[in-house]
C-alpha cells in the first residue's frame, strides 16, 4: 500500500481510501488488482494509479466490485488539466502549466 488517505486529518470519517501506485508504463494484471483488493475492508475504498495500462481481466474487476477504480496516467492527466484551477496555489506551482492558443487550419478568414 502506497497511500492510506482520510477524508478528515484524524482520520476518523470513512471511507478509508488505499492507493496503490505504479510509476512504470507497463501493463497492471488482475492479480496485483486483486491484491489490493485483498486489503479492502468494508465500507473502504480502493484505488489503483499506473502510468500503464490494465488487462481486459483487471477491467472486468473493476466493473465487477464497488469502490475500486483503477486509473491510468492518461486518466491522471485529464484530471489534472479538467480541474487545475480549482486546484490550491500550492499544487498549480508544482505542476507550472502555461495556455497555449492554437489557430486551426480550417479557420476562416
Amino acid at each position: 500500500m502506497d497511500v492510506i488517505a482520510h477524508r478528515d486529518p484524524l482520520g476518523v470519517e470513512p471511507p478509508l481510501i488505499k492507493v496503490q501506485c505504479k510509476h512504470h508504463t507497463g501493463t497492471i494484471g488482475s492479480p496485483e488488482v486483486q491484491q489490493l483488493i485483498g486489503t479492502q475492508g468494508l465500507g473502504e475504498l480502493s484505488l489503483f494509479v499506473t502510468l500503464g495500462s490494465y488487462t481486459r481481466d483487471a477491467l472486468a474487476i473493476e466493473r465487477q466490485r464497488p469502490g475500486l477504480r483503477l486509473l491510468t496516467g492518461e486518466d491522471l492527466v485529464t484530471m489534472v488539466l479538467e480541474n487545475y484551477d480549482k486546484l490550491p496555489q500550492r499544487w498549480r506551482a508544482e505542476i507550472p502549466l502555461t495556455s497555449v492558443l492554437v489557430v486551426s487550419d480550417g479557420a476562416e478568414d
